[in-house]
């Protein structure tokens, strides 16, 4: 395990410098933490002199459009590829794996892991028996968000986000990396309204402020459609709670109704944000045979160990999963079943 973000940086220039090939890794179903800190990954290679590609898997999730909207202004010399051309890629055995934004085999596009010589997690959620096997590890809870630990491991690089700085060459197109990054830990936070902003999160937050980051920017990006804030507002409106104040939301009219993973997780933070509760579970299907879970507690319930039952995980906070069934009320009922026993009355 690494212990320190210098460490992290030490051990990082080493393995860039090392290995011919370097793949950076989000999670399936990218959120704008994952995309900014796979960014701010893609200039600390950049800045090394290094050619980077991050992998993204567009074909398993229908992704929530404003993740489309953000992959569609980053410019092109950015390599944004699918799994299946990692082949042509790692070709040889100096091949390097980052995986951002998690540390489970289940969540990163890919299965296959042998092409690579050395694997470097860096995560702000809980490890378990599902995390990827590497010595290599920089796990760190206490941050709100990728994108903070990456804001700091920036700096430690060298590596400026004032104004557009990433710039296209071919056609001028610029983005802001600091918007970015202020977006993901806005995200991760609930805009700050959730038990993991810290004195140390709010003083990245004012950085980047500083360092240009727009708030219009984010609150665009945070801007429901139509159709989908009624999609949630629905799931939302299904929600039973129970005795020990834990919010179980299905879709009981149509329960056969397909949703992104971002409408799971803005219900859940819908959920958790109203007054006495203490955890919520938002349930439905994210393609047909597959059910998403996306679960938010206040700290007194561990829904990062109640996920990693169902295969998933998280930390104390937001966690999730996905499970591969066509009985969504029989999860339900076995969800139940596994809140209640982690449940400790005041």
């Amino acid at each position: 395990m690494i212990k320190s973000l210098k460490e992290l940086q030490i051990i990082l220039e080493r393995l860039i410098s090392e290995n011919q090939s370097i793949i950076i890794s989000p999670h399936i179903n990218p959120d704008v933490d994952a995309i900014a800190s796979s960014l701010a990954l893609y200039m600390i290679v950049k800045k090394m002199g290094k050619k980077a590609h991050i992998v993204i898997d567009d074909r398993i999730f229908k992704l929530d459009s404003s993740i489309i909207n953000l992959l569609s202004d980053i410019p092109e010399e950015i390599s944004i590829i699918r799994p299946d051309a990692l082949p042509e890629i790692v070709d040889s055995k100096k091949n390097l794996l980052i995986t951002i934004d998690t540390n489970k085999t289940n969540l990163v596009p890919f299965k296959d892991y042998s092409g690579f010589r050395d694997i470097v997690i860096i995560d702000h959620h809980d490890i378990d028996d599902l995390t990827i096997k590497t010595d290599y590890k920089y796990i760190n809870t206490s941050a709100s968000s990728a994108s903070e630990i990456l804001f700091n491991l920036l700096n430690l690089f060298g590596v400026k986000v004032e104004g557009k700085s990433i710039i296209s060459k071919r056609d001028k197109s610029a983005i802001s990396l600091a918007d970015y990054l202020l977006a993901g830990i806005v995200l991760d936070t609930g805009k700050f309204n959730k038990c993991n902003v810290n004195a140390k999160t709010l003083k990245v937050a004012s950085k980047l402020l500083a360092s240009g980051a727009s708030m219009e920017f984010v609150n665009d990006i945070f801007r429901s459609e139509n159709e989908s804030a009624l999609r949630v507002h629905g799931l939302v409106s299904k929600t039973d709670i129970d005795m020990y104040n834990i919010a179980i939301a299905l879709n009981k009219d149509n329960p056969d109704m397909l949703y992104t993973v971002v409408e799971l997780a803005k219900a859940a933070d819908y959920l958790i944000d109203l007054k006495g509760m203490d955890a919520a579970f938002v349930l439905g299907y994210v393609r047909d045979g597959l059910i998403g879970i996306s679960a938010r507690s206040k700290g007194r319930i561990p829904v990062g160990q109640i996920m990693s039952q169902f295969g998933g995980g998280g930390n104390n906070l937001q966690a999730a999963a996905k499970i591969e069934s066509h009985d969504i009320e029989n999860l339900k009922l076995t969800l139940e079943q596994a809140v209640k026993p982690g449940y400790k009355l005041p």
